[in-house]
């Protein structure tokens, strides 16, 4: 296995093809001119970079009666409620009856989610 290393001698770049087992890591570092301090925008990163939403899969239950149609929608929200609250446009509680149901939230990609979220319609 042969990495490429390069080596400044009177500021001319030279390659060397060298062998793992001859690099030294005491010469192997990265020099500080080789970190970036420039701003995050310069590489096109902007807004915030904290992931504070993720996406969630929506089950519209209109009029608390199931749909045969594919009615699961991907929604990007802060919460389950939030996603499930876009989907029905108004507010909606955790905890209601059969008849009061309007969605249920599961989290894409979690493959430990056992069941949806169910959110209720507000009486």
């Amino acid at each position: 296995m042969s990495y490429l290393v390069q080596t400044s001698v009177a500021q001319l770049s030279v390659n060397h093809e060298v062998s793992l087992a001859t690099i030294d890591p005491r010469q192997a570092r990265v020099s500080p001119k080789r970190i970036c301090t420039c701003s995050p925008e310069a590489h096109g990163i902007r807004g915030n970079t904290m992931q504070t939403k993720r996406i969630y899969q929506v089950q519209h239950w209109p009029d608390g009666r199931w749909d045969r149609q594919h009615n699961w929608q991907k929604i990007e929200a802060g919460s389950e409620k939030e996603a499930a609250e876009k989907v029905c446009g108004f507010a909606l509680a955790q905890t209601g009856m059969l008849g009061q149901l309007r969605a249920r939230v599961l989290r894409l990609g979690d493959l430990r989610q056992r069941s949806a979220t169910d959110f209720y319609a507000v009486r």
